[in-house]
């Protein structure tokens, strides 16, 4: 009897010194109610994105995008106004997180596991899936390797800028 108290004694003792070595680096999540409050107490949510024609663009001034669309809901849900800062590419939207100059980033970005180790992402709300496209009646290439320089084509938006920032 005497050895299974001494048993439950260093395993408590073992459990309790171990969540006390890794108590700081456990992510805390709470943070999130202090950045609300933050947001409403400031009275504006701030979002930084880039043009493009999902994510946010402007017809006679007025903003559209399935992006700004989210954003706005989500600032009139918290009762503040958004503003909404337009960057050129994808570093200098990091850059306005990094620098406290935006509390969220709206622009498609996609899941990176490079992006996880600094920035928290949101919930997924779409996929993209790239495709190859290629004219009917032509030879369907099967592999990239069979596609030389001058039959391709990249389609001028984002995706680069995306994948190419960690």
């Amino acid at each position: 009897m005497k050895k299974l108290k001494i048993n439950y004694l260093f395993i408590g003792i073992l459990a309790l010194l171990l969540a006390v070595a890794l108590w700081p680096s456990i992510p805390w999540f709470g943070k999130a109610d202090n950045r609300i409050a933050a947001i409403q107490a400031r009275g504006e949510l701030r979002v930084s994105t880039i043009h493009t024609p999902l994510t946010y663009n402007e017809i006679n001034g007025k903003p559209f995008g399935l992006d700004y669309e989210l954003a706005k809901q989500f600032a009139d849900y918290l009762g503040v106004k958004l503003k909404v800062t337009v960057r050129q590419n994808i570093s200098q939207l990091f850059d306005d997180l990094d620098n406290g100059n935006a509390d969220l980033l709206a622009a498609g970005l996609v899941y990176n596991s490079e992006r996880v180790k600094n920035y928290q992402p949101g919930p997924t709300y779409y996929s993209v899936s790239q495709q190859l496209v290629y004219k009917v009646g032509q030879y369907r290439p099967r592999t990239l390797g069979n596609l030389t320089a001058e039959q391709l084509t990249v389609a001028p938006v984002m995706w680069w800028l995306t994948i190419s920032r960690p």
